[in-house]
């Protein structure tokens, strides 16, 4: 069952655990046991992002998220709002490791 609303972020959204840094980035996506497909990444956190989807998913589905230079994160769709998702990784991005991509996503756009 799709969580589909009309806002860009879902009001929870506001309790993020770290403070949203604004890309526009690509990145791998594939749902556990699918193929992977090439995404648009927004609103990087250590603990996720919002993601422009190709499939259609739903909340709750696993998917794994890989960025350049990165091993892939497993994570989860906290939310859907068609052709936006946000994501939520099972572990947050350890700080250096996220200055760096930050560094070299910057250096890409």
């Amino acid at each position: 069952m799709d969580d589909e609303h009309d806002g860009a972020d879902p009001p929870d959204m506001e309790r993020r655990a770290s403070q949203r840094q604004q890309v526009v980035a690509h990145a791998i996506l594939r749902r556990d046991g699918s193929s992977s497909y090439r995404a648009t990444v927004f609103d990087l956190t250590e603990n996720g992002c919002k993601a422009e989807m190709v499939e259609r998913l739903e909340v709750a589905d696993r998917i794994w998220v890989k960025f350049d230079g990165l091993q892939a994160i497993h994570a989860s769709v906290s939310w859907v709002a068609h052709p936006v998702a946000g994501i939520q990784f099972d572990r947050p991005i350890y700080g250096a490791v996220f200055d760096a991509l930050m560094r070299r996503l910057a250096q890409q756009g």
